[in-house]
């Protein structure tokens, strides 16, 4: 992944991003990395979402005792 790095002057870049007052006159370090913007780019991300994924692996007994389960942990 290509990314940009500088170490600039705050005061360089503080009428273009809102930060506090003691970092505009400090050296500060700028890190530009790309987003993924299309659908294509999304799914090639090796980040891709596992939210149900693996919901066919799922027991629908062990689904309902999900809401206690941290009580009882705790309590034992």
């Amino acid at each position: 992944m290509t990314f940009v790095r500088e170490v600039i002057d705050g005061s360089k870049i503080a009428n273009i991003i809102d930060m506090p007052i003691e970092l505009k006159n400090r050296k500060v370090e700028i890190l530009i990395f790309p987003i993924a913007n299309t659908e294509k780019e999304k799914k090639k991300s090796n980040l891709g979402s596992l939210y149900g994924k693996y919901a066919n692996y799922a027991n629908p007994e062990l689904r309902k005792k999900e809401d206690a389960a941290w009580r009882e942990a705790v309590h034992e």
